[in-house]
Order: structure tokens, then sequence, then C-alpha cells
């Protein structure tokens, strides 16, 4: 008798904490519909919109670099005036650094 009673005060704190997260981690204030974010911003609509990504290996490798090329060239399609610049094949080191500042500067 006394584990079950254990389990209930765990499982009703358990509870609470957990409407008490989710409830944190709501909006409080509606999201601004796009097409008002778009005229109230319609200069910046019209600018180019640049994307880098850098692949640490083969868009084509059947796994994760093509997955997340797949991905950029969708929201690519999806999204007027976006630019993707991308990089394969760039190793986890200093050389990643070196390949986005290239893309920095190229723009």
């Amino acid at each position: 008798m006394f584990k079950k009673t254990n389990g209930s005060i765990v499982s009703w704190f358990l509870l609470v904490f957990i409407v008490a997260v989710l409830t944190g981690c709501g909006s409080s204030a509606p999201a601004a519909a796009p097409a008002e974010a778009q005229a109230a911003d319609g200069d910046a609509a019209a600018e180019e919109f640049v994307v880098g990504a850098l692949h640490v290996g083969s868009i084509s490798d059947a796994g994760y670099n093509q997955a997340h090329h797949d991905g950029l060239v969708e929201m690519t399609e999806a999204l007027p005036n976006v630019k993707l610049v991308e990089a394969e094949n760039v190793p986890e080191s200093a050389d990643a650094e070196r390949v986005m500042e290239n893309m920095i500067n190229q723009g």
C-alpha cells in the first residue's frame, strides 16, 4: 500500500511538471501571418536571400548529406528570392571555417 501511494504521488507530480513545462513553451501572442509580414517589409521581400550550406560528404551519398541537400532545394523552390550556395566534401576542420569565410565574402 505504501508503494502505491508513493507511485501515485510521483505520477501526479510528473503530470503537474509536464503541464507546467508545456504551458511555459507555449506562445502568448499569435504569430503574424506570412502575408502580413511580407506586406510590412515590402523592400526586403524583393531582395535576394542567400542560404549557405556545408556538407561533410557528397550530396549524392543517399544519406544525411543528400537529405540535407534535397531539403534545401525544396526550400529554394518553395520560397521566392532564395539563392542556395553549397560546398561538398568539406572536412570538419579549419577548412570548414575557410569555406564559410569564402561563401560570406562571395555574398
